[in-house]
């Protein structure tokens, strides 16, 4: 943390005794001591960009793609971060001729509404708050979520004081979600709930279809993204996403999005190749599905290929 900033999202957590926030810190050392083994081009322009944190979404997109580069490197490919002074991806392998562009923004969701009423919390120790979704958002906006935290501060106000609890709703039209999602709050008089945890949530059964569906929609629009696209032009290049955050992205497995990426990705699709990824905080490593679009030129499409057998991966065709 050496020349971190005094905002650094990391900062915080050097001061909390938890064993799983030791773990998260740990794991994130052995990923950065390996990077540092493989000493890629211009590393000195990622530590740059690590002092410079200031959000915890621009850590975990700065993380996303350095679980990448290590996992990359560990293949035995060598490789250079991107020069930020001109459009190009995020990583450079040369034995492949292919970049390499990592993406994890996503929209504010659940884990978001999570973290600020938990935040919430603080002044309240005595209460604690359970979350049902009717199906998992993909996004849930600033205006609900302000909406459902302050309905909790006040109901965990109260049941300091009366020991008694509250239930209630919220009912959140985006189009992103593809139709509405209804989430029931419960606010209890309690410190801790079954796991030890002060906010626990739970999505109601049913079917995921929908939910996935949405998480596809918001993968394919990165790659109509004019930034990113002037990214693809500069290079055969792969588009990773991160979907870990993104709705309920995290619950289908690699192989399978594999699958639902080659059969959806648009016939103009500007990527020679479109990757998800699933990184963990407790995780040095991450899972890849991957799949090659049918846009892709013979060049291009040779490049993922070759990364793709370098990296043990098979990729649909």
């Amino acid at each position: 943390m050496t020349g971190a900033s005094e905002l650094h999202p990391l900062r915080p957590l050097l001061q909390v005794d938890e064993p799983f926030v030791a773990g998260w810190l740990s794991t994130l050392d052995r990923i950065l001591q390996q990077l540092d083994a493989q000493s890629p081009d211009r590393i000195k322009n990622k530590r740059r960009e690590f002092c410079d944190l200031r959000t915890e979404q621009g850590f975990l997109e700065w993380r996303a793609e350095i679980v990448v580069a290590v996992k990359i490197g560990r293949a035995g490919l060598s490789f250079a971060f991107g020069d930020s002074s001109m459009p190009n991806p995020d990583l450079v392998i040369d034995q492949c001729n292919l970049g390499v562009e990592v993406t994890g923004k996503t929209p504010e969701g659940v884990i978001h509404l999570y973290d600020e009423i938990e935040a919430a919390l603080r002044d309240t120790p005595n209460s604690s708050v359970h979350l049902v979704f009717s199906r998992y958002p993909v996004r849930v906006n600033r205006e609900h979520r302000d909406s459902i935290v302050q309905a909790v501060t006040t109901a965990a106000r109260k049941a300091e004081t009366s020991r008694e609890g509250a239930a209630f709703s919220e009912t959140v039209d985006d189009p992103k979600n593809a139709g509405t999602v209804v989430i029931g709050i419960q606010v209890l008089p309690v410190p801790r709930l079954g796991t030890g945890h002060r906010v626990t949530w739970e999505t109601q059964a049913g079917d995921l279809s929908v939910p996935l569906s949405s998480v596809e929609h918001a993968v394919f629009a990165i790659g109509g993204e004019p930034a990113k696209r002037r990214q693809a032009e500069s290079m055969p290049t792969l588009l990773a996403v991160d979907v870990t955050r993104l709705g309920a992205g995290w619950i289908r497995p690699p192989h399978v999005w594999a699958q639902m990426l080659r059969a959806g990705m648009p016939a103009d699709f500007p990527f020679a190749g479109l990757a998800v990824i699933t990184p963990k905080l407790d995780d040095e490593d991450t899972e890849i599905g991957l799949a090659v679009s049918s846009n892709a030129t013979a060049e291009a499409r040779r490049s993922v290929e070759s990364f793709a057998e370098a990296m043990g991966l098979t990729p649909i065709p």
